[in-house]
């Protein structure tokens, strides 16, 4: 069972004390951020950091049927300098997961001998996860990369393994971050009436909403729209009873999305205020502004432009209040970065300016670099994302200029800027598969909807 509130937020605050979260985040470790937060109990960032990083969600479509020769080919060779990459990624988790990106492209380009390979390189790769938490989470970006190119009897039998890893897991929190993500699996392969019955012994009740929402997302994409308002109906009234504000956010934040994708616009506007209304209650500050910031994000997205801007506002008032200094920081770069997301990016370059740390201030400069890449502004993104100092902000905005240079047909500039990404094989193995993603006329960016589903 999840472990009292008053435990959970004194455990929070030994892993994130004023000094200890300022340093986790200034210094750019977003593994480290990421296994203390799951050590909090608070697995469900691992999915967030899936949206956010390793394994992107991406809006899959089939290459184009008139990619030329000469491109397929090419985007082979870099998805091969990509694979030479991963293999150098320590990382084992997100190693996996670039493997996995990496066989499902090479199937689209209709090598699949070459897929088959890589797919098996990453089952055993995941198998030297010593964590079978970590374990989990790495066959079920296999099995997902394998759901996006058809092959869903393989994608089973990685479930299977999933099934048989989930069963060595004896802490209490990590079983109930396993059933979660294996509810969501199941549901990609087709098998609902399993991920229902499987998201119903999840004893905490907001992480329950969140698979509920998974799953009505999976039916939505198999045509039971019917069957998803049910379950959505199910996770609303299952997130009412979390005693968690920060969970209960990121559970109505994946409703909102389902309900999005189905057209049900006035119920997302309703469950987005509900949002922040929880949000505006979480006690802990790194949580809130993470929550403040997602919520404003999904505002932008379904045209509430006003009030996203105004949910900013409010939050920058309350970061500049923030009397402890790291903390105030930090809440400050995470504020600027959400308005770079939400198109605000003179704004967002503006409150850059008012941190006085370094590192802080290349947080926010390196989502300014990627908000500006996104909207076409390429070359202003290359200078910021080039005079950032720190190594690992540096390569993540240069990952994103490369992409929106591939994006816009500039391949030749993409690899060179990705070629710029010195000492993080991760991110520069993203870069190039982002750009074979490009060639081979397939859609891999990140999902930029607000939820943190499969």
């Amino acid at each position: 069972m999840r472990r009292l509130k008053s435990e959970q937020q004194a455990e929070q605050k030994a892993c994130f004390g004023s000094a200890g979260q300022a340093l986790l985040v200034l210094a750019g470790k977003r593994q480290t951020l990421l296994r203390v937060l799951c050590l909090c109990g608070l697995a469900v960032i691992v999915g967030l950091v899936a949206l956010k990083s390793s394994y992107a969600q991406d809006k899959s479509s089939q290459p184009s049927s008139s990619v030329r020769p000469e491109d397929k080919r090419k985007a082979l060779e870099i998805l091969e300098t990509a694979r030479q990459q991963a293999n150098l990624v320590e990382d084992v988790n997100d190693r996996c997961s670039l493997l996995a990106r990496i066989a499902a492209l090479q199937a689209r380009a209709g090598q699949e001998a070459q897929a088959m390979q890589t797919f098996e390189q990453a089952l055993q790769t995941a198998q030297k996860c010593e964590n079978a938490g970590l374990r989990v989470m790495a066959l079920g970006a296999i099995a997902k990369a394998q759901v996006k190119v058809g092959q869903i009897a393989q994608a089973r039998q990685t479930l299977a393994q999933v099934l048989q890893t989930a069963r060595q897991i004896e802490e209490a929190d990590e079983r109930i971050s396993a059933l979660m993500l294996i509810a969501a699996m199941q549901a990609m392969v087709g098998q609902i009436d399993q991920a229902l019955q499987t998201a119903q012994q999840i004893v905490i009740a907001d992480v329950r909403a969140l698979a509920l929402a998974w799953i009505a997302e999976a039916q939505v994409k198999a045509g039971q729209e019917a069957e998803a308002k049910r379950t959505l109906a199910q996770a609303l009234q299952t997130a009412q009873e979390s005693i968690d504000n920060f969970w209960r956010v990121t559970a109505l934040l994946a409703i909102a999305k389902v309900q999005a994708k189905m057209g049900q616009m006035a119920q997302v506007r309703q469950i987005l205020d509900q949002a922040l209304q929880a949000a505006q209650q979480i006690d802990f500050p790194f949580f809130r502004f993470m929550a403040l910031g997602e919520i404003a994000e999904a505002q932008a997205r379904v045209g509430q432009k006003a009030k996203a801007k105004q949910i900013l506002d409010q939050a920058l008032l309350i970061a500049r209040r923030v009397e402890d200094s790291p903390l105030r920081i930090v809440a400050l770069a995470m504020v600027s970065g959400a308005q770079a997301k939400i198109g605000q990016i003179d704004q967002a370059l503006q409150i850059a300016q008012e941190i006085d740390a370094t590192e802080a201030r290349e947080i926010a400069l390196e989502a300014i670099a990627e908000a500006r890449a996104r909207v076409g502004q390429i070359d202003q993104a290359l200078q910021i994302a080039q005079k950032i100092g720190n190594a690992s902000f540096r390569a993540w905005a240069l990952r994103a200029v490369a992409e929106a240079q591939a994006k816009a047909g500039q391949i030749d500039q993409a690899l060179k800027t990705a070629g710029q990404i010195v000492g993080h094989p991760n991110w520069y193995a993203h870069a190039l598969i982002n750009i074979a993603a490009a060639l081979l006329g397939v859609s891999e960016e990140e999902d930029e909807g607000f939820s943190i589903g499969p």
